[in-house]
């Protein structure tokens, strides 16, 4: 049963973890948090460490370790549990699938899936009863999975946020307050909820209007974006030429 954890790291995902355990769990458990750093103070006792690193750095990280660990995971998308073969007794994932910045860990309205991976079944055992602590959504995942995962939540996750900071710099040039584009917004994942986001495709390059889009194009002259406007047109519009040939 897992009563000691130690937490490498201090970042985003790292101080979540640490917030999550300590609400849902109360005083159960005895929770340290240390820098990759300065491991001096890493406890010996810990029935299981989560490390919580930029994915460069393990190697360096684990190299300073003095002990066998019993139970060692991270939290990456893209690493392997097989970094810690040479640290740790047993191994794992525990990855949440969920954007999480530090100044958002107050709110508790938004699951955080876990997607966890093991290198045993009593390891993937205790993984699952941690993690059905803290989300009603644990997913058993093997490797390639958990890549694809992560790959995905880039482009409709990280991408689509940098699409809204592009949408935020073109309001702000016509005097606009973003919080116009929220229902939207809103609208759209309440979309792809219930239809594949293909099907909730809408705009100029889904009906292959091309004075539109180069009217867009002509607002856009002179900046890079018009190369992210092309692209992104010429995508949709790929992906919906038996539609738009019909026109």
């Amino acid at each position: 049963m897992i009563s000691k954890i130690s937490i490498i790291g201090t970042g985003n995902v790292a101080s979540w973890f640490k917030h999550a355990l300590q609400k849902i769990t109360g005083q159960e458990l005895q929770i340290q948090m240390v820098s990759g750093r300065d491991l001096s103070i890493l406890s010996k006792e810990s029935d299981l460490y989560i490390f919580s690193l930029k994915d460069d750095v393990y190697e360096e990280v684990l190299k300073n370790i003095t002990f066998q660990m019993p139970f060692a995971v991270h939290t990456s998308g893209s690493l392997s549990i097989g970094l810690f073969e040479k640290y740790a007794r047993h191994f794992g994932v525990i990855y949440p699938y969920q954007t999480i910045s530090k100044d958002f860990i107050e709110q508790t309205t938004f699951v955080v899936p876990l997607c966890i991976e093991a290198d045993c079944d009593s390891s993937e055992l205790e993984l699952t009863l941690l993690s059905e602590t803290i989300t009603t959504i644990v997913y058993p995942t093997d490797e390639q999975q958990r890549k694809a995962l992560h790959l995905a939540a880039i482009f409709a996750c990280n991408f689509s946020n940098a699409m809204f900071t592009i949408a935020d710099q073109i309001l702000q040039k016509s005097n606009t307050k973003w919080g116009i584009m929220i229902p939207l917004l809103e609208q759209m994942v309440e979309k792809v909820k219930n239809m594949a986001p293909a099907d909730a495709q809408t705009g100029p390059a889904k009906r292959g209007d091309i004075d539109l889009i180069q009217k867009h194009l002509n607002q856009l002259e002179g900046t890079n974006l018009q190369e992210i406007y092309t692209i992104m047109s010429a995508y949709i519009m790929d992906q919906n030429k038996p539609l738009n040939n019909k026109k």
